[in-house]
């Protein structure tokens, strides 16, 4: 029986975010889609930490493009992965709580148009 894989995005790459994707990358059928940071460099830090290929994106359809080509999609705009069809799972690692309100809303009234 083939396993399916359950995709995860991360924004804000503190500590929480880094030990996020380090338990995402270390659970059987998880894999990391996308991590975005307001500080990219944090991002690209966290892929290189853990040795994954990855792609900085602007836009909803560079972050798809690069999760179809097998990298991690990096951006410096949670909105970008947000509005991405990437990622079963959002996790919110950043302190920007209002935003962050509206990117989880955002994507509640998304899967409630499916």
């Amino acid at each position: 029986m083939a396993s399916s894989s359950t995709s995860f995005l991360i924004n804000g790459i503190g500590a929480m975010g880094r030990g996020l994707a380090h338990q995402i990358m270390a659970t059987p059928n998880a894999t990391l889609a996308g991590l975005s940071d307001i500080d990219v460099n944090h991002a690209i830090t966290c892929c290189q930490w853990l040795g994954l290929d990855h792609q900085l994106v602007s836009n909803p359809s560079e972050a798809e493009a690069a999760s179809a080509s097998g990298r991690v999609a990096v951006a410096d705009d949670g909105m970008v992965l947000a509005n991405s069809g990437l990622g079963e799972i959002y996790f919110e690692a950043s302190s920007a709580m209002v935003i962050s309100l509206d990117r989880c809303c955002g994507r509640l009234r998304e899967a409630n148009t499916r």
